[in-house]
């Protein structure tokens, strides 16, 4: 049906865009005038201090966002409630979607949230961008119904798939405090095969852009997972990625505005 091809269609440019994030292309630059410095290049513009390689302020240029985005975590999964890992998308998309205490919880977000709104606020301007894994699609879309938003609206982007955690797949959800551990103090660090700290801010930071380029004047929820999430915040905030746990955690199906923390380079405002 329509909805599923353009679903599709979301998801291989979203492919594609994740590619070019990996191979560097796009991450500074005219294209991208809201990044500053996402890439992992040993040396970046203005010989900026660095961070393993990522600039510690890096994120978002000076510029202002033109679009109000809120976080939201998929709400209580099956995977969550057996205290497992599932950060595959071989695993992610098929299965271990949204426990029915998820579907619950997503129900009451999408009602907290409507409620919060303000009373001239169109719902025509609200976008639901979701990570293709199960659990966050159900979400987004259950959300999407409670809210009174259409599917039309709502589209899947590989972009904010989970963090992927290597060979701790399908393992006790414990061991992430070993991941952790490592992401304080490197933000490129492969530890068991997981994804980095930096990579993941550096896809989570493009697609912003991207969505900069298509809108403008829309509240954009981004439905992602925790980690995602939390290394998100550390963009918007304007902080090391290194410092992502020191953020206060998202509850399973919590919403979280993400207001853009102002430049430390004041002479670029």
């Amino acid at each position: 049906d329509a909805a599923g091809t353009t679903g599709m269609v979301d998801v291989q440019e979203g492919a594609t865009r994740m590619q070019d994030v990996l191979e560097g292309k796009g991450i500074a630059g005219a294209e991208m005038p809201y990044l500053v410095a996402a890439s992992l290049a040993p040396q970046g513009p203005a010989g900026r201090k660095h961070e393993q390689g990522v600039f510690a302020w890096s994120g978002f240029g000076p510029a202002l966002l033109k679009n109000k985005y809120y976080a939201m975590r998929h709400g209580m999964s099956e995977a969550n409630e057996q205290g497992i890992i599932v950060s595959d998308p071989v695993n992610g998309i098929p299965k271990w979607g949204l426990a029915p205490a998820g579907r619950d919880q997503v129900v009451k977000a999408g009602q907290a949230f409507l409620a919060s709104l303000p009373p001239n606020q169109e719902l025509d301007a609200v976008r639901v961008v979701h990570s293709d894994f199960k659990r966050t699609k159900e979400t987004a879309e259950l959300f999407a119904s409670t809210i009174g938003v259409g599917q039309e609206n709502v589209s899947p982007n590989i972009m904010l798939r989970e963090r992927n955690f290597g060979e701790l797949e399908l393992g006790d959800h414990a061991r992430y405090k070993e991941v952790w551990a490592e992401d304080e103090t490197d933000a490129t660090h492969h530890t068991f095969q997981a994804e980095s700290p930096a990579e993941v801010r550096a896809r989570l930071v493009a697609l912003v852009e991207d969505l900069e380029g298509e809108h403008q004047d829309k509240v954009v929820v981004l439905v992602s997972h925790g980690d995602a999430l939390q290394i998100a915040q550390t963009a918007f905030a304007r902080i090391p990625v290194t410092a992502h746990r020191a953020l206060q955690h998202l509850e399973p199906a919590e919403l979280r505005e993400l207001p853009l923390a102002p430049h430390p380079d004041r002479s670029l405002v």
